[in-house]
């Protein structure tokens, strides 16, 4: 992860200069990832006026902007309010019944409800919090170490801080590494991991900004003293609320505290002063261990101490244990007397891992395959449908199961619940079906009745955070559309909902009863009963589209010249009515016009890739050329289903579950061009395609499903190409995605046939589409890696005009995309390619009908025919790696005799004639 370690000019950073559009993103953005935020909400978004969000907040950072520098506002102190968050059960040992054991889901919670405070402000000082953090908080972040983790300043334009999972994973495996070198070195030394106990709740505030305003030094400029003056007001005062004073009171952090001060959890510049804060401890660790590798994330301290262990050490008979103890101890009470900070160091929670020439390193090759899979499975895609799997990885054995008590030694992890209802609310919200289309009101029926026959109270509490998307799944279940239930002046009807009659036989059963508890439901509550009386097109409104919907439906909101290339051209996608029934049937527009202009091939010419619209200084850039490149055919077993549903009803059949498994796969394999047959994806799936690559840079190849154009009673058959690449802004490198759409210029007879004055049940007559080829020129050829690719859709294989014309590229690489019978003349095809062009070539057919290859010019036939499959009734990918380099030296040198003999074209090329 890149560091800003350099002084930052603060003429860069000047209120003045903070960009509007910007702040308002990063701030749309926080509102819709950061779920404990759907409590400011209604709170900031109240009112019936009809306004567009974006501009609205752009005009709110505007006249704040000017009022800082003018030095005339204030904070909205009567609006700060600190509010009780859900934190977990804590279950009273007295009241523990250790032999008696349930899993229903109607347990009830009987343990005690402890609570965090989050902070609530007003939109306006929220606001003002955000620009400190593109101002004054920058020349912070820019002073701290590498080894400081969390809360890091992003330098996208989307967010204000780096991502958890990355700077959490980076935090973790730098230390695990150091561990590991040193095992294999024969080196000795003590891991020694900590804690802080509570530190927001543990912070001398006034001396927190003392130091701030002596580190700023020069740096603290008028207009930089105001702002964090304005900051620490909103602090202040969050200290001075009796429910806080209580808090501390209560919770007996520490009866010894210099000064009983909070940071608010949940206050932006909280995370980046807690960073600051704790500098010292830092300070003091490093002078005092001067250790070979120190690691901070917020609270959670790693540092390893290089000392001699005997190999025969005794675990409770080592002083250098005592020793680090002391002076951890010494550090504490250093920071409290001199300092005047309190840092509560949890002894009891801090672990020491001997590193001695003795060590076991099958220790450390379990832990990397565990951190592995937790890092893989963080990214890993989840098929909605298969949400029963995910909900029986939520239950995990601490020991082996080898007696029958073990069974009942079972610990619940949440995240695997959370990251289903995410998937299953995404998936609803993202892909190109209207919200209620029949198998998204099917599959949140399914989800829904398997979620709630699940899941006892204290779970359901633990997810809080996905109340909000569990009722609004709920709601699609019921056929309910919220913009026509809103456009309507009506307010959702939440009383009948499930979820509410859960929510309150959770109140009623909660035992022993607690106010807190109360006021956290009660709060929950009128936040929900405000936003579904939203009305269509006020501001509150609009959140709640902005936290559905992905950034290219949201035309109102996302402005076109914001949006990356894909999400441009999904936009387009979006215009139709494919939405709910995948038939093209909007009269306003033309769909082939609309493809020929928006998702043609731009092989040939890059400046027709348009980002980041009226920007200057954008360069489209090519990912890092590859010598070997692996291969994925995505192995379907047969098309005839889907087939016949579209017959049936001129719309696509969705198969998610296949897509979801061998995009996995895919990854898994470290793929570099993922391949689907003919009518492998139904064209309302393409946007979980399109992430895919954009995320993991792998070029997706394959056929889209039959689409029906009403108005002209034709029959589409489509090929796509969906290539990464990057876009270079500055300095400054982003991923984007190009979707190539190529109709199939020769359709075969037998789809002639089908469709040819056939009718389907709505008694029309449709035929297949045959474009005008001359319009299609130069389209079949793609640039990846710097590697060209050509793509033939099944029966243009077959046209001379066609082959002739991608051998102009010289591609190393081409790719029959198949739904074919005929695999016998398919691999003759496939094969003569292969030596013509002197090339590799594939096939990606069905499992079925067998024929799915892949070829390279080698004169021995085992070195030729590369990869070979038929007949599994499994869907999976067949993986093989192709040199291309080997392609590459033989064209220019004619040297290889384990090849096949260069074509004319490069034979003669090479000898100069």
């Amino acid at each position: 992860m890149k560091r800003y370690n350099q002084l930052i000019d603060k003429n860069n950073m000047d209120i003045n200069d903070v960009n509007e559009k910007i702040v308002a993103t990063k701030i749309l953005n926080e509102l819709k990832y950061n779920k404990r935020m759907f409590y400011n909400w209604s709170a900031w978004f109240s009112g019936d006026k009809e306004e567009n969000l974006l501009d609205m907040l752009v005009s709110r950072i505007s006249s704040i902007k000017k009022e800082l520098i003018s030095q005339t506002i204030e904070p909205c102190l009567d609006e700060i309010k600190a509010v009780s968050m859900y934190k977990k059960v804590r279950e009273e040992s007295e009241n523990q019944s250790h032999n008696v054991v349930t899993f229903s889901s109607s347990k009830k919670i009987s343990g005690k409800i402890e609570f965090n405070y989050f902070i609530q402000i007003s939109l306006q000082d929220f606001i003002v919090s955000a620009i400190w953090l593109e101002t004054v908080a920058r020349l912070i972040d820019s002073r701290l170490k590498d080894d400081v983790y969390a809360n890091r300043l992003s330098q996208s334009q989307s967010s204000f801080f780096n991502p958890y999972f990355d700077a959490y994973s980076e935090f973790r495996d730098s230390n695990f590494n150091k561990m590991r070198q040193w095992i294999e070195e024969k080196e000795t030394g003590i891991y020694v991991q900590t804690d802080l106990s509570r530190c927001y709740y543990n912070v001398n505030v006034e001396k927190l900004k003392k130091e701030l305003v002596e580190e700023l030094g020069q740096n603290y400029t008028k207009n930089f003293e105001f702002i964090t003056e304005y900051i620490f007001k909103i602090i202040e005062k969050y200290n001075e609320l009796e429910g806080i004073r209580d808090f501390l009171k209560d919770s007996k952090v520490d009866n010894n505290l210099v000064s009983e001060t909070v940071l608010p959890i949940g206050f932006l510049p909280s995370n980046i002063l807690i960073n600051f804060y704790l500098l010292d401890l830092d300070n003091k660790i490093k002078q005092t261990f001067y250790p070979v590798n120190y690691s901070r994330y917020v609270d959670d301290i790693v540092f390893l101490v290089k000392t001699d262990v005997s190999e025969k050490y005794k675990p409770g008979d080592l002083p250098e244990i005592d020793n680090i103890k002391a002076k951890i101890t010494q550090i504490r009470d250093s920071l409290k007397l001199n300092e005047k900070k309190s840092v509560k160091l949890s002894e009891d929670k801090t672990l020491f891992f001997i590193v001695n020439k003795r060590n076991d390193i099958n220790y450390l090759n379990k832990f990397a395959k565990e951190t592995q899979q937790l890092s893989s499975d963080s990214y890993r895609l989840i098929d909605p449908n298969e949400y029963d799997k995910e909900f029986e990885n939520a239950y995990n054995l601490t020991q082996g199961l080898t007696k029958i008590s073990d069974l009942f030694t079972i610990v619940r992890d949440k995240k695997y619940i959370s990251r289903t209802i995410s998937t299953v609310f995404n998936y609803i919200f993202w892909n190109l079906k209207e919200d209620i289309d029949e198998e998204n009101v099917n599959l949140a029926k399914k989800f829904l009745k398997y979620f709630y026959s699940f899941v006892d109270d204290e779970f359901f509490l633990n997810l809080f955070d996905y109340w909000y998307q569990l009722i609004i799944i709920e709601l699609v279940s019921n056929k309910i559309l919220l913009c026509e239930e809103l456009a309507k002046k009506s307010s959702i009807k939440l009383d009948k909902l499930e979820f509410m009659k859960r929510l309150q036989s959770l109140e009623e059963n909660v035992e022993p009863k607690s106010k807190l508890f109360k006021i956290f439901l009660s709060n929950f509550k009128n936040n929900l009963e405000h936003t579904f009386k939203a009305r269509y097109g006020t501001s509150l409104y609009q959140i709640q589209e902005y936290f559905r919907y992905p950034r290219y439906k949201l035309r109102n909101i996302v402005e076109k010249d914001s949006l990356f290339y894909f999400e441009k051209q999904l936009r387009k996608l979006a215009e139709f009515s494919c939405s709910r029934s995948l038939v093209v049937s909007n009269v306003d527009k033309n769909f082939l016009d609309v493809v020929k202009k928006n998702f043609r091939n731009n092989y040939h010419n890059e400046k027709g890739i348009i980002v980041f619209d009226g920007n200057d200084g954008i360069k489209i850039g090519d990912y890092n050329y590859k010598k070997k490149i692996v291969l994925s055919q995505s192995n379907f077993e047969t098309y005839s289903q889907r087939l016949k549903y579209f017959e049936d009803y001129s719309k696509n059949k969705s198969n998610i579950k296949d897509i979801i498994l061998t995009l996995n796969e895919a990854d898994r394999n470290k793929t570099d061009v993922l391949l689907y047959p003919e009518q492998g994806i139904p064209l309302q799936e393409i946007y979980s395609l399109v992430r895919f690559a954009r995320k993991t840079k792998i070029l997706v190849i394959g056929g889209l499903d039959f689409i029906y154009l009403e108005n002209e009673n034709k029959v589409l058959n489509l090929t796509f190409i969906i290539r990464p690449f990057k876009v270079l802004k500055g300095e400054k490198e982003y991923k984007d995605t190009e979707i190539i759409l190529l109709p199939k210029l020769y359709p075969s007879p037998i789809e002639y046939e089908i469709f040819q004055g056939s009718r389907f049940s709505r008694n029309k007559n449709w035929e297949i589409y045959i474009p005008d080829s001359s319009d299609w020129e130069n389209q079949h050829i793609v640039k990846f890696k710097d590697s060209t690719h050509a793509v033939l859709n099944c029966y243009e294989a077959a046209s001379l005009d066609l082959k002739y014309e991608i051998s102009k590229e010289e591609p190393e690489v081409v790719h029959l995309i198949t739904n074919n019978k005929d695999i016998k003349y398919y691999k003759q095809i496939a094969e003569s390619l292969s030596r013509d062009l002197m090339a590799v070539s594939t096939i990606t057919n069905y499992s079925q009908l067998g024929g799915v290859e892949v070829f390279s010019p080698y004169k021995e036939e085992y070195r030729r025919q590369i990869s070979i499959h038929k007949g599994a009734k499994n869907t999976h990918v067949d993986i093989c790696e192709v040199d291309l380099d080997a392609i590459k030296y033989k064209r220019l040198h004619n040297q290889d005799n384990t090849m096949k003999q260069n074509p004319p074209k490069y034979y003669y090329r090479n000898l100069g004639k």
